[in-house]
């Protein structure tokens, strides 16, 4: 079951993010299953943003700044973001952790048709969206990438989204200056 989100972030009508125009394909899609969340392809689970809301999303992200010619559209509501990058025609889904946010830690790449057949694809009947973490983030309290325990536990709580954005910037912002090398900053080729 696919819950639909509303955010009270600042909206606009563009459809250029990042200066990256969204593919047609990509609008329509999320025009006929509309911005929210919930379990995907079987079990696992997904939020897609309004388009409305991702050029704000991805100003607090900073992504152009840690992943220059990528769109955040959504994450698994924990540790892990999915973009969107565009290389000539072609556009991919790509996975990537919210700390280090680094091409260097891109974890998975999807053609974008395949991740929408992904999306649309497993029936989902009988799982329904956590209600509990609706708008809101999972957040690994000390980051897994520096020595974090990754299970769910006691270093793991339930933030809201603006405090989302500050945590990963704080993180990534800190990591970029002890860890330089993490953090490629060139632009994927086009």
């Amino acid at each position: 079951m696919w819950h639909i989100n509303k955010y009270p972030f600042s909206r606009s009508d563009s459809l250029e993010i990042n200066g990256i125009q969204l593919p047609a394909i990509y609008v329509s899609f999320l025009s006929s299953i509309g911005p929210g969340e919930g379990h995907v392809g079987g079990d696992s689970y997904l939020r897609l943003y309004d388009i409305q809301i991702l050029q704000y999303l991805n100003d607090q992200y900073h992504i152009s700044e840690f992943l220059p010619g990528t769109i955040l559209i959504g994450t698994d509501c924990g540790d892990t973001a999915y973009g969107l990058t565009t290389t000539g025609k072609s556009h991919k889904i790509i996975t990537f952790p919210f700390v280090p946010m680094s091409q260097k830690y891109i974890e998975t790449e999807y053609k974008l048709q395949s991740f929408i057949e992904f999306v649309l694809g497993k029936p989902t009947e009988g799982l329904l969206p956590n209600k509990e973490i609706y708008g809101t983030q999972l957040w690994w309290i000390i980051p897994i990438f520096v020595g974090g325990d990754p299970n769910l536990g006691s270093n793991v709580v339930i933030i809201p989204l603006e405090e989302h954005f500050k945590v990963c910037s704080y993180w990534n912002d800190r990591l970029k200056k002890e860890f330089p090398e993490t953090y490629n900053l060139q632009k994927p080729n086009s």
